[in-house]
């Protein structure tokens, strides 16, 4: 049986420094077979991180590092500050760019389905 995803609350700082720093990120859904993880840091005013995943099959994902989370105000030497909605937009741009990859690569052809990427072999 599958494992259920508990939602984070991770759209607010002030949620995101709520949750606990570990090295397992807080999941939250974005759409059908993609996550948003966002990862806290264990070390004191140090910010997070943002990542994402989407679901292969038979419970496998594919990960992808997106930035570092906005925190706090300044965050000395980070390159990419991610808000919230800019790190659900690059989610959402990654998967488009893998998708896009496996419609095209591999001898499969996709096609959307109810939010969901359908594979047939050729």
């Amino acid at each position: 049986m599958a494992r259920q995803v508990i939602e984070a609350g991770l759209n607010s700082r002030t949620a995101r420094l709520k949750l606990e720093g570990r090295k397992k990120p807080h999941y939250r859904l974005i759409s059908e077979g993609l996550h948003l993880g966002y990862r806290r840091s264990t070390v004191a005013r140090r910010a997070g991180t943002w990542l994402c995943r989407r679901y292969l099959a038979t419970g496998r994902y594919e990960h992808q590092m997106l930035g570092t989370a906005d925190d706090f105000p300044e965050i000395p030497g980070a390159i990419e500050v991610l808000t919230f909605d800019q790190a659900q937009a690059a989610a959402k741009e990654w998967v488009a760019g893998r998708m896009s990859k496996d419609v095209h690569g591999g001898g499969k052809v996709g096609h959307w389905s109810g939010g969901v990427m359908r594979l047939r072999a050729e």
